[in-house]
């Protein structure tokens, strides 16, 4: 997801709200599953084979909606890329996962609806590199925000490790934009593009989880976040989640802290 944004004082409502998610973070209950509370970071988990997953994002300042809003779906290959072993069943070895996905943009900024339709498209992918069960620990690569050349998006590539915890899941990678140098700046001249993530998020109480990322750097992705992700049923297929983005260099547009609310739905698999 390109998530951008140019200078204005800190909101304060969105600071008191960063850290009272915060402290929800540090004081919940044992981890469960990674939950839909990342928003805009490459994580380590991986669509299971077969499966889809649908997403709506929007980020502006306030509930304005004013940075971005898109939507998404990504398939789930499995092993395919093994040459479908066990049937294309995932397996903990290296390309026993994958994933492939689009994401059609409805408006970034000032950008859309200037750009064609067709111009609106982008693309994400994933691969497990390594896997061990016993540890928890999985390394995956991948790329998002790939297309889409006229709005100048960052196209970034990643290599992410994750380990669970009893306490919850940490995450690290590196993160590098291939895209345009229209596509990082900011207001003040910052166009940094390789970023070091971390992330952590963790079961909180019932269906509710809770997450923190950060970007490292300056440019219109080097940011953290704090975020919600609430689960609809049971099964957890469905949730929505709300956080808040602040930007690492404050003249980002349309205010150095925005707003993020977003809708995911999981089907299908095996």
């Amino acid at each position: 997801m390109r998530v951008t944004g140019q200078p204005r004082p800190a909101l304060r409502a969105a600071a008191t709200l960063l850290a009272s998610l915060a402290v929800l973070l540090m004081a919940a209950a044992n981890a469960r599953a990674d939950g839909n509370s990342l928003i805009g970071y490459p994580q380590s988990n991986v669509i299971p084979r077969n499966a889809f997953h649908i997403d709506f994002d929007t980020v502006g300042k306030g509930a304005n909606a004013n940075a971005f809003t898109g939507f998404g779906i990504t398939y789930g290959l499995g092993s395919l890329l093994q040459g479908r072993p066990n049937g294309g069943r995932e397996t903990g070895g290296f390309l026993g996962r994958a994933e492939v996905g689009v994401d059609y943009i409805l408006s970034a900024g000032q950008s859309v609806p200037a750009v064609p339709s067709q111009d609106r498209f982008y693309f994400n992918f994933k691969v497990q590199l390594y896997e061990d069960g016993a540890s928890r620990t999985r390394i995956v690569a991948g790329g998002y925000n790939l297309g889409a050349r006229s709005l100048y998006t960052a196209r970034e590539l990643y290599v992410l490790v994750s380990r669970e915890h009893s306490w919850g899941k940490l995450q690290l990678g590196v993160t590098h934009a291939l895209g345009p140098k229209e596509g990082l700046i900011t207001p003040a001249g910052h166009a940094d593009s390789t970023y070091a993530q971390l992330s952590y998020n963790r079961h909180i109480v019932g269906r509710l989880f809770g997450a923190f990322a950060g970007y490292t750097g300056l440019s219109t992705q080097s940011r953290t976040s704090v975020a919600l992700a609430y689960y609809l049923d049971p099964q957890y297929k469905g949730s929505f989640a709300i956080g808040v983005l602040r930007y690492n260099d404050r003249s980002v547009l349309p205010g150095r802290d925005q707003v993020y609310f977003g809708f995911d739905y999981d089907w299908g698999g095996k």
